[in-house]
């Protein structure tokens, strides 16, 4: 069974924001702003 990778984009940017999310399932997180590149690069790593 293939997992399917679950990325944050948020306007919170604190270091327990991003470990909240991790402990909640997040393989990536990304706070605002964020340009549509840096998504891509993100989502293309995540892939492999």
């Amino acid at each position: 069974m293939q997992s399917i990778p679950i990325l944050f984009l948020t306007a919170r940017g604190q270091k327990q924001d991003e470990e909240n999310a991790r402990a909640a399932g997040a393989d990536g997180f990304i706070t605002k702003p964020f340009s549509p590149r840096r998504i891509m690069e993100t989502v293309s790593s995540m892939l492999g």
